[in-house]
């Protein structure tokens, strides 16, 4: 079951089932009734995978570390190489 899958049976655009799975609001009292009675019965869950995949904006986080020769940097310099590796997965690529 999809976004479109629902929005179909509800017989409203896909933009209006994004507003209520996203709590947006700007939906009428009806229709978020009526899509989340059908989410509910279909069991909907949010694909992970293919919302990443859509997403069209691109985030920037950046770590200024000193690059001089103190140790007391270098923990910190590990933790954000880690940090930066197990959010690669959801897009976010370390340069």
């Amino acid at each position: 079951m999809t976004i479109n899958d629902i929005a179909a049976k509800a017989k409203l655009s896909r933009g209006t089932v994004d507003r209520v799975i996203h709590n947006r609001g700007g939906v009428s009292k009806k229709n978020e009734t009526l899509i989340n009675s059908l989410i509910k019965k279909y069991d909907f869950k949010i694909n992970q995978a293919a919302s990443l995949l859509a997403k069209t904006k691109e985030y920037k986080i950046v770590t200024l570390i000193p690059g001089n020769e103190d140790v007391f940097w270098e923990s910190p310099a590990l933790g954000v190489e880690k940090a930066s590796s197990k959010i690669k997965m959801f897009g976010f690529n370390s340069d």
